[in-house]
């Protein structure tokens, strides 16, 4: 569970966002967002938060390396969604946004398999982006495979995931002036989506995702509003 920032805003690299509103293709400021929040694919990578790259040991260069192909894949998954006919209807264009992620995962992930040569480090990464990706993660054919989620149970998590996302697209334009309502809203509701997913699951695929997705991470709250213009003020000297 993909997160945001305001249209027009730069990463680290210098490259402006693009604002679908601005292309017809959705009513928030962030890249491919529409009312599947997490169909997107954010253009400042989830790992770029400081407290996220100590969690992950990432080095400098490894981070770089991470960095630059995440850059190129990204470049490619916004050439998609920017090109969709401004016509189409809101579940095509959820559905054609749904694969244009899901490619920009499978290639972005042959770049991950050469940054973590280690086997625990690779395992780490795979855990704290299936935990950040939320109910998107449901949408991974490794996910839906070991956990052998049913078609209902499929689509739950899709309709969540569309419910998610209508409400991060409203917070997300309240954030930058009500950080700490936001906050408090944005913790509240993953409790929600934790129960929601115990609810799905049965007992023996909630044992095997909590083996999966690993030691619960307490993502900074503006790694899923801030995006591009992340503050790292959540960030302490030694927090896990």
């Amino acid at each position: 569970m993909s997160f945001l920032s305001v249209g027009g805003a730069t990463t680290a690299l210098g490259q402006a966002q693009v604002n679908p509103t601005q292309q017809g293709q959705g009513s928030n400021a962030s890249p491919g967002v529409g009312s599947g929040y997490f169909n997107s694919v954010n253009q400042s990578p989830w790992f770029s938060n400081a407290a996220i790259r100590r969690q992950l040991e990432l080095n400098d260069e490894q981070y770089n390396q991470l960095n630059k192909a995440y850059t190129q894949s990204w470049s490619r998954y916004n050439q998609g969604i920017t090109g969709l006919d401004k016509s189409l209807a809101e579940q095509e264009r959820m559905q054609r946004q749904r694969g244009f992620a899901d490619s920009f995962n499978k290639e972005f992930g042959s770049a991950i398999d050469e940054t973590f040569t280690d086997k625990a480090a690779r395992q780490r990464y795979n855990q704290m982006d299936w935990q950040y990706r939320g109910y998107g993660a449901f949408n991974d054919p490794t996910i839906q495979q070991k956990l052998n989620l049913t078609a209902e149970q499929r689509q739950k998590f899709s309709n969540y995931q569309d419910d998610w996302g209508q409400q991060l697209s409203t917070w997300q334009t309240e954030f930058p002036n009500d950080r700490d309502g936001v906050s408090s809203r944005f913790r509240d509701g993953r409790l929600e989506w934790q129960k929601r997913i115990d609810s799905t699951l049965t007992p023996d695929q909630r044992t095997m995702w909590r083996d999966m997705s690993g030691k619960p991470f307490d993502f900074p709250v503006d790694v899923y509003f801030q995006g591009n213009a992340r503050s790292n003020s959540s960030f302490k000297p030694g927090a896990k």
